[in-house]
């Protein structure tokens, strides 16, 4: 087709009053033609699409996202606005998706461009992509192809570098170029300080294959020993070092006969292997057998080893008896079936171990101790080698240098991109990391290859994909709202194909997110449930202030994620429907908490009634005299202040007293110190007792929780120190309250601390205390169990301690998580 050609289609089609009929020929026009333009051509020509509607899907569907943002803006299409706003939201959407779908292999290509020392400008998919799916996918194809030809352009310069080295670097070296380590290579042909590349564990070879494979160890042994003639190449294979010939000596003497010498020989021989100082051996008889633990495989450089500093040896034909702990076994008899968290070691693997390198020296004790651990761990379950992973990998170097060395004890070979790709999809959270490894360690066949097939298929596994979503959302399992919030704010930042997300945004996903719950409970119920106006049962920003604290979101004017790899690797349908069930459960327990509540304040005496009433009556009559006598403005203001609180907090004991309760259930944010010095000055115009408040918080203790509950609950438990103290017939009756934050492993608190110079818990016979009571005309206590069920209606806890207080009596603390 000629130029003269091409602008007149252009025009024809682009300026067409019914142009969005034939759509692919509209892009067409802009595009310029080539084979794929002329079969678009075709097809529209035979099928024009029936409405505005269809003409744009087909061009997001052929992912021409210019052609389809511009027929959009054609004049006289007959589109109200909402319809407008839907179809470019489609546009934007499909474009967030191919975003989406190609950032891991562009991930993939910028990590092999840092490995190759390329800068890491933008690179233009990113650009296009918003115009066209295929120039962007082109353009990826293209950077890849650059890298292809720059990789063999430096492996090349590598392997030129390899004359002149020794056996030990020229080994190391070549397996970096096999693993992709072209860095380390590089490294390890031109540095000559030979340790700054052996933290690499890919630097550190493997023993040789073992040529005697078919014969039995003890024969094997026979010939290291001399007791046995051996093949004429056997003495290759002779240890040349002290440490050696000590460990084949005590192996041969281990088979002939165990016993105790034996046996301490042996755990003296494998520790002098791997370490230089002397360690000293206890052995225990176990079985058939003996057991000892083994000093000198600990590696402080691999501290999230889960090994035991001590590790068990058992030496004996029997396997040792399972009881949970990481056991060694060298089985004197062969052919044994290990049990779970038992790893055999294996006389062959020492053999190989031990015999001189290339250059016929000695290996170094740290070689054989790595290997040693790489045929122990590729046998035991992730748990049993990794620790729990934690802020100690404080920096990506870190984090990579870790997985680098878990692949290798684990017994995966891993694929260059393989542990950049594990830190994009899991954002480098640990608990994410270690659900990614752990289900790598278990679908992986090991000792074997780990390559990026093998992330795609997990990403693909839903089982798998759902351990990992548990894992992350772990430090969120006692708060359904804040795992709700976290899956929003996760298919929010897919939907927008962003790792920040405007808080906006998040409020439609949670909208979006209730709105398909709703339709599932009127499905399920035939009507919309009762508290569907009552936005106060999700508090987004409450939540997102939660997943701040435990790291899954970041600060800001927008709400960030760790990482956009994370957000590809969870957010899909099954967390939609895991949000929409959580949804189901966080109302279902708020219904349940809100008829505890009800029935709790139902359930309430008309004496303990009586009783909260009458001290906040006798309270406030002593605030109305104050200020009948005050005239100093600010003073009177206080106090009037303190006065409308008591009306209000008489109101609520008149409500509870005439069963209408609902309007009190409403959880709040509640200033604890408020509430605390509100009832400690209540208690002081009592005079029932001496009660000191101390404030360790500085005067910040928010809490979310039914006010009303909390309260009851301080008052009841100031009401059983009172009773405790006068039916125990205490000569001071003295209270303190104190009020200090807490934080346990992902949460803090605001904790109340109350105790009293009373007798204390169990210090009182219970009949004798009651004979007390009764000749005091006191009702027994109000119960530590109704209080615990009024803080738990607010996820607050009531703790009794054991010990004495302070003050010499009773010691309990009310446990609130803080609102922020």
């Amino acid at each position: 087709m000629s130029g003269a050609d091409e602008r007149l289609l252009a025009e024809v089609a682009g300026q067409a009053r019914a142009a969005w009929r034939r759509p692919r020929l509209f892009a067409v026009a802009a595009n310029g033609v080539d084979a794929d333009a002329a079969e678009a051509l075709l097809d529209d020509l035979l099928r024009p699409v029936a409405d505005v509607g269809d003409g744009v899907q087909r061009l997001i569907d052929s992912g021409d996202f210019a052609a389809a943002k511009r027929m959009l803006a054609l004049p006289g299409l007959g589109l109200s606005a909402e319809e407008t706003a839907e179809l470019t939201g489609r546009v934007h959407r499909r474009v967030a998706g191919v975003r989406a779908e190609l950032r891991p292999l562009a991930h993939r290509l910028e990590i092999r461009a840092r490995a190759l020392g390329l800068s890491e400008a933008e690179q233009p998919w990113a650009a296009l992509v918003e115009d066209s799916e295929s120039e962007a996918k082109a353009a990826l194809e293209e950077f890849r192809a650059q890298l292809d030809s720059l990789t063999s352009e430096l492996r090349a310069s590598i392997e030129a570098g390899f004359d002149g080295l020794d056996a030990e670097r020229r080994a190391g070296a070549k397996a970096c170029l096999e693993a992709g380590e072209y860095a380390v290579a590089q490294r390890i042909v031109t540095d000559l300080d030979t340790e700054s590349w052996r933290g690499n564990p890919t630097a550190v070879a493997n023993p040789p294959r073992w040529e005697y494979g078919r014969f039995s160890d003890p024969l094997v042994l026979r010939w290291f020993t001399g007791v046995e003639k051996a093949p004429p190449d056997f003495e290759l294979h002779l240890p040349v070092d002290e440490p050696g010939r000590r460990l084949i000596a005590a192996l041969a003497a281990v088979h002939e006969a165990v016993d105790e010498r034996s046996a301490l020989e042996l755990a003296d021989a494998l520790d002098g292997a791997v370490e230089e100082s002397p360690i000293k051996h206890r052995v225990t008889r176990a079985g058939q057998g003996f057991t000892v633990a083994l000093h000198g495989f600990h590696d402080f450089g691999l501290d999230w080893l889960a090994l035991p500093r001590s590790l068990p040896l058992h030496i004996g034909p029997d396997a040792p008896v399972p009881d949970g702990s990481t056991v060694l076994w060298l089985d004197t008899a062969g052919g044994g079936e290990a049990p779970d968290g038992v790893a055999r070691l294996e006389p062959r693997l020492l053999f190989r171990l031990m015999e001189r390198d290339l250059a016929g020296r000695a290996p170094t004790p740290r070689w054989r101790k790595i290997n040693v651990l790489r045929a122990v761990c590729a046998q035991l379950s992730f748990d049993r080698v990794v620790r729990p992973l934690d802020e100690s990998l404080d920096d990506r170097a870190a984090v990579r240098a870790t997985l680098l060395w878990v692949f290798d004890l684990l017994g995966l070979r891993a694929s260059p991109e393989v542990p950049d790709m594990v830190m994009y999809y899991t954002a480098e959270v640990p608990a994410a990391l270690a659900a990614v490894l752990r289900k790598l360690s278990q679908v992986v066949r090991r000792p074997g290859r780990l390559t990026h097939d093998d992330l795609t298929e997990l990403r693909s596994d839903v089982d798998s994909v759902e351990a990992v979503r548990a894992a992350v959302f772990a430090p969120l399992v006692d708060d359904r709202a804040a795992g709700v919030v976290c899956a929003a704010l996760l298919l929010c930042a897919a939907r927008l194909g962003r790792d920040r997300v405007p808080h906006g945004e998040l409020d439609h996903e949670v909208e979006q997110l209730t709105l398909q719950f709703m339709v599932e409970y009127e499905r399920d119920w035939g009507r919309a449930p009762e508290w569907y106006l009552d936005q106060a049962r999700l508090d987004v920003d409450a939540a997102v202030l939660r997943l701040e604290d435990v790291g899954l979101a970041l600060p800001g004017t927008e709400i960030g994620l760790p990482g956009q790899g994370l957000v590809t690797l969870l957010a899909g349908e099954h967390l939609t429907s895991w949000a929409v069930a959580e949804l189901h459960r966080l109302h279902r327990d708020v219904d349940e908490v809100e008829e505890h509540a009800r029935l709790v304040l139902l359930a309430r005496t008309e004496r303990q009634n009586r009783h909260v009433r009458s001290g906040y009556e006798y309270s406030l009559g002593l605030l109305e005299e104050e200020l009948g006598r005050t005239s100093e403005p600010t003073r009177r203001q206080r106090l009037e202040r303190r006065i409308a609180t008591h009306h209000e907090l008489i109101a609520q004991v008149e409500a509870i007293e005439r069963h209408d309760v609902n309007s009190l259930l409403r959880a709040t944010d509640v200033d604890l110190i408020d509430l605390v010095a509100v009832q400690v000055e209540v208690e002081k115009a009592a005079g029932r007792m001496a009660v000191t408040l101390v404030d360790h918080t500085d005067g910040h203790a928010v809490v979310h929780a039914v006010e009303l509950l909390v309260r009851l609950a301080v008052v009841d438990l100031l009401h059983n120190a009172e009773q405790a103290m006068r039916g125990a017939d205490s000569p001071r009756r003295v209270v303190r309250v104190t009020v200090r934050h807490r934080t346990d492993a992902v949460e803090r608190f605001a904790v109340v601390d109350i105790e009293d110079s009373g007798p204390g818990f169990g210090n009182v016979p219970r009949v004798e205390l009651d004979h007390a009571r009764h000749r005091a005309g006191m009702p027994g206590g109000e119960g530590l169990r109704l209080v615990q069920r009024n803080l738990q209606a607010s996820r607050g806890r009531l703790k009794v301690l054991g010990t004495r207080s302070s003050l010499g009596g009773a010691h309990v603390a009310i446990w609130l998580p803080l609102a922020d």
